[in-house]
């Protein structure tokens, strides 16, 4: 079953001189366990190692960014009806791990986004991680759309129960955040430093801050450039 995976991949996406040192490549990364009813899509050779088991789980990791390097990512996936998506034009440094121990469960992940040495996990059963187009996820972030045990309240009645993360686009989470199950991040919103958030935020271009993370000021925009970039542009610009 691998082979046949590594043969349809290679047919669609790599010229015929390419498939042969990409297929050798691919089948060192994917274990696909019986029943073979899985369906693995990868189009990067950064990806180190994909794991299956289950059945209808579908992984599919777009191109990365032209003219990026670097970085490490694993994926591992138990269970049954789970689903990956990696947009075209994603890039990642340090080792990046997405792991999904559920079923019916989803993580989709927009184009030209950025991840960082960064933690994706996944334990309850239909529950979704959303996470934006250009979006920039800082290095030690972790996601978690589950608390991964169980609590009740004083009548027994469940109270943590996992069901969504969802990240807008042009989204920039600062480095060592934690981001913890049923959040929200609106588009253009800024997250700093060692921030936890524990909650859904509604308005969009906010820095959100703090433990637990709430919102310190609002009506902003970010730039991917440096500070002294913009300046110096600035000053250019200026001197015409």
């Amino acid at each position: 079953m691998n082979k046949i995976v590594a043969d349809l991949i290679c047919a669609f996406v790599f010229p015929k001189k390419k498939r042969r040192d990409f297929k050798k490549k691919l089948l060192q990364k994917i274990k696909i366990t019986p029943p073979p009813k899985n369906t693995v899509i990868c189009r990067s050779v950064e990806v180190s190692k994909i794991v299956v088991e289950g059945i209808g789980n579908h992984v599919e990791i777009g191109e990365k960014r032209t003219g990026t390097s670097g970085g490490d990512m694993q994926i591992y996936v138990k269970g049954d009806g789970n689903k990956i998506v990696v947009g075209d034009g994603f890039c990642f440094g340090g080792e990046i791990r997405i792991d999904i121990l559920a079923n019916n469960a989803s993580i989709v992940i927009g184009k030209n986004s950025t991840m960082n040495k960064s933690h994706i996990f996944m334990l309850e059963d239909n529950s979704t991680i959303e996470i934006g187009s250009d979006t920039i996820i800082s290095w030690d972030t972790n996601i978690w759309a589950t608390d991964a045990h169980a609590i009740f309240d004083e009548n027994d009645n469940l109270i943590n129960e996992g069901e969504s993360v969802k990240i807008g686009d042009h989204v920039w989470i600062g480095m060592g955040t934690k981001i913890g199950k049923n959040t929200q991040i609106p588009d253009g919103c800024i997250v700093g430093w060692g921030s936890v958030v524990t909650k859904r935020f509604t308005e969009p271009n906010c820095i959100i801050a703090g433990v637990p993370a709430h919102v310190v000021k609002t009506k902003c925009r970010w730039d991917i450039r440096p500070p002294s970039q913009i300046l110096k542009e600035e000053q250019a610009q200026a001197a015409k």
